[in-house]
């Protein structure tokens, strides 16, 4: 016969576990804590079982699946912990049977059967209209005969644009069948071919969550927010739009942040907020359901327009669903957790068989530092004596370089300037500490940056009928890849033409127009911003936009901006602390080979620390250099040709015979 444990037992049961998982932690492990960036104390408020909120702070330093966190008493043994993950909200439906629809006046009734046996908290309908907007009422019965009210009466509709809401939410509750009643006064109507209803699923309590709007953008059709998260990788609940307008109706699509403009983040949600009328009837959903885990701390929230004017979106809502860290708290003191590491593994501790007991167990709480460095975090970096594999290097025949500029020791992530940007092709990067090579990663992802042109409008004597713009450069050879044109003007059809004036390669005096890009562009709106493609980028300062007005008024421009990709480079210095240059401007050197490929997983997964380019120098000796090479090496060359070759014409002449008769004098 099996005996019930009592509370003591299994509690008895625990320590003795989470004691022997403790001592094996110990005994297993030796913990690097020199591998991990960042530690919070953690102060329990009495001994025994604590459960502690992971703070946003800590998702933001850790990995994001939270792998790397290791908990370590005040006698600085390493502790096993479990990590509670959220339950999020699933969605499960079930399709009703014995659907029928009549028409009776100016009203349609739509009537089912529901699954039995079964809570439902929701019902979504399905209509082979187009485009219809209905006033609702919902109601349930037991019996079939006698009906009462489900909820507040509500809206359906579907427009042009796909946004749509078709979904009835209301209090969770058991019901037989189901009727729907849709007022036909005011439109005809419409054919629902069927419907589905949902039930409801446990989740764990959703908790607010910090957004800030960073960047809003205008786009054709559409408005697009760039949204920051207080808590990178949270597990989202639902997002929320704050706006005023009246009546609206937006598809929405939420995805995470790109780091290219060009390239569309992985999607996380999509849905339709409205704010609608209908027979006097007011009704509104602001929220989108999400219910995954971003990637990052950074989202881009996408609200098509169409062909209605943008939405007025004040601000946006969050909320999310907290993870919680458990542990056994053997005595009071000062715990330390640690975070920021990110090629360490999930520990495995071996608490499977009481997991669920522990979670369910009466737990107290802690109180959780802020976020803070290791001071025993290692500064050498991830590379170890990797770093250190870079050959030695002759400079001389690099005509620039810049100093960069180093504030934390170990892996660090280099953004080149724009004017390093104009002088190279990759394969004459060289970052040199020591009179050493220090190896680097070339980053694939390539972040859009702009920068604001000059613009000067000029007038061409010889056609009057054009619009002619100077731009004025920063750089020679700007690797500019489009323009952002803004114009006041509202109404206008025109082909715009970016050109570039340059010497023919003979090396005559004429010039010739080379076109870097041309579109024609179309508006009957109020004047908004142009994209202007470029085929190929400017070689000298200045460049110009041209515009064929013919009869009509005159096109205005009034600001340019132009848009490049830019090159990161990752890598780590040596810890000896020597001044770190790039080297570039180098136009036959070939592309530099290393064998990161052994440590490119842990440079990639390092968190790195900017660094910043300096002011550029001009290398004069290796200038010189070049030029002797191409210049005044080649002048001694011809002219030694030149000798050899008068020379050998010399020996030539010397060595024909002589011709008959045109020797000595006549014989007497």
């Amino acid at each position: 016969m099996k005996t019930p444990s009592s509370p003591l037992t299994w509690w008895l049961s625990l320590a003795v576990i989470l004691t022997a998982a403790s001592a094996r932690a110990q005994e297993n492990s030796a913990l690097p804590l020199a591998d991990w960036r960042h530690m919070q104390n953690v102060t329990p408020a009495a001994a025994g079982f604590v459960r502690i909120e992971i703070p946003s702070t800590t998702h933001g330093a850790a990995q994001q699946d939270l792998q790397d966190l290791r908990l370590l008493n005040p006698a600085g043994e390493e502790t096993p912990f479990l990590l509670q993950w959220p339950q999020q909200e699933t969605v499960a439906t079930r399709t009703v049977s014995e659907f029928r629809a009549r028409i009776e006046g100016d009203k349609t009734y739509l009537e089912m059967a529901v699954p039995p046996g079964e809570p439902i908290r929701a019902l979504t309908l399905e209509a082979a209209t187009a485009t219809f907007l209905k006033a609702v009422t919902l109601e349930g019965s037991q019996d079939g005969a006698t009906w009462q009210p489900i909820g507040e009466s509500g809206i359906v509709f579907r427009q042009r644009d796909g946004s749509s809401r078709l979904r009835l939410a209301f209090p969770t509750g058991s019901w037989k069948q189901l009727r729907i009643t849709l007022d036909d006064r005011k439109s005809p109507p419409v054919a629902f071919t069927g419907a589905s209803v949902e039930l409801p699923r446990s989740a764990s309590a959703t908790i607010k969550e910090s957004v800030t709007v960073s960047k809003t953008e205008e786009l054709p059709g559409r408005t697009r927010l760039h949204l920051t998260l207080q808590t990178p990788h949270a597990w989202l609940g639902t997002l929320r739009l704050q706006t005023t307008d009246p009546v609206f109706s937006r598809k929405v699509a939420l995805s995470n942040a790109s780091t290219s403009p060009e390239a569309t983040g992985s999607p996380l949600a999509d849905g339709t907020v409205f704010r609608m009328q209908a027979d006097d009837l007011n009704a509104s959903s602001l929220e989108l359901p999400v219910h995954r885990q971003a990637l990052g701390g950074q989202l881009v929230l996408d609200i098509e327009n169409g062909d209605s004017p943008p939405l007025k979106v004040d601000g946006v809502e969050a909320t999310r669903y907290p993870a919680h860290l458990l542990f056994a708290a053997q005595a009071l003191g000062e715990w330390k957790l640690y975070s920021g590491n990110p090629l360490a593994i999930a520990p495995y501790y071996d608490l499977s068989a009481l997991s669920s007991r522990l979670k369910s167990a009466q737990s107290g709480t802690a109180t959780v530092g802020e976020l803070q460095a290791n001071p025993g975090y290692r500064k050498d970096g991830v590379l170890g004596q990797f770093a250190e594999s870079g050959s030695v290097i002759d400079t001389n025949s690099w005509r620039r370089r810049k100093p960069v500029l180093i504030t934390q020791p170990g892996v660090q992530l280099l953004e080149l300037d724009l004017e390093a940007s104009c002088h190279h092709d990759l394969g004459d990067l060289r970052l040199v500490q020591d009179g050493r090579q220090l190896p680097y990663l070339v980053l694939p992802e390539r972040p859009t940056r702009t920068i604001s042109l000059p613009v000067t409008l000029t007038q061409d004597p010889k056609r009057l009928t054009w619009s002619r713009w100077k731009l004025d450069l920063p750089f020679e050879n700007l690797p500019l890849q489009r323009l952002e044109v803004a114009t006041p003007t509202r109404v206008y059809e025109r082909t715009l033409t970016v050109l570039e004036t340059r010497p023919n390669r003979s090396g005559s005096s004429q010039h010739y127009s080379a076109i870097l890009g041309s579109v024609t562009v179309r508006n009957r709106e109020e004047g908004k911003t142009l994209t202007l493609p470029l085929n190929t980028h400017a070689v000298g300062k200045e460049i110009w936009i041209e515009a064929d007005n013919g009869d009509n008024t005159p096109m205005e421009i009034t600001a340019v901006h132009g848009s490049y990709q830019v090159v990161r480079l990752k890598f780590q210095a040596l810890p000896s602390g020597a001044p770190v240059f790039l080297y570039y401007d180098h136009p036959s050197v070939p592309a530099p080979r290393y064998d990161l490929r052994l440590v490119e997983r842990e440079l990639n997964l390092a968190t790195p620390s900017t660094a910043t380019l300096g002011s550029e120098e001009a290398l004069a000796p290796g200038k010189r250099k070049a030029e002797d090479e191409s210049g005044a090496g080649s002048v001694f060359l011809w002219v030694a040709l030149a000798a050899v070759a008068g020379g050998l014409l010399w020996v030539v002449v010397k060595l024909l015979p002589e011709q008959p008769g045109g020797g000595g004098g006549s014989a007497s």
